[in-house]
């Protein structure tokens, strides 16, 4: 095996039962609940796939919807406008380049999913409401509904006009 330094916890009521519950191998790598860590951080056993992330990789069992990460704003969530985002970084000296957030949108703590991309600033492009309506472009240029088919629309009739939206 290759160098590494491992801290062990014993399982308790069980006699010179070590398991491992983090190791630090020789090029950095850390790993919790996991000996051979292919990730900066990875937490559980990863994946075999060669394409997962070299800076951290989370996994886990469960047999349903596994929650991996969780994102907390401690600081209230009675606030309309507050919540938790996961931004991105096109470089180390570079402010946000897009987020992904969910934002309470009333004291109730209904929440939305939006979506926001970088031109000279970050801006909201698009939100899933609570509801489950699409807006987009800061709700200038309409929502996208859906009948009881499922079928989508544009409705731009609370709308002046439909700017920001581009025929493809």
């Amino acid at each position: 095996t290759s160098p590494a330094i491992r801290f062990r916890t014993n399982v308790y009521g069980v006699s010179n039962a070590l398991v491992n519950a983090l190791t630090i191998v020789h090029n950095g790598n850390v790993g919790i609940d996991n000996t051979a860590p292919t990730a900066k951080l990875q937490v559980g056993p990863g994946t075999s796939n060669t394409t997962r992330s070299e800076v951290a990789s989370f996994g886990g069992a469960d047999n349903s919807l596994l929650s991996i990460l969780s994102l907390v704003n401690t600081s209230g969530n009675n606030t309309a406008g507050s919540g938790a985002a996961l931004d991105f970084h096109l470089a180390e000296n570079y402010s946000p380049t897009a987020r992904v957030a969910a934002v309470a949108e009333n004291t109730a703590v209904l929440t939305g999913l939006s979506f926001s991309t970088y031109t000279s600033g970050l801006a909201e492009r698009m939100r899933i409401s609570n509801t489950g309506t699409i807006k987009f472009n800061a709700y200038g240029a309409g929502i996208l509904k859906t009948n009881a088919s499922g079928v989508i629309s544009l409705d731009t009739n609370t709308y002046s006009t439909a700017t920001g939206v581009e025929d493809s």
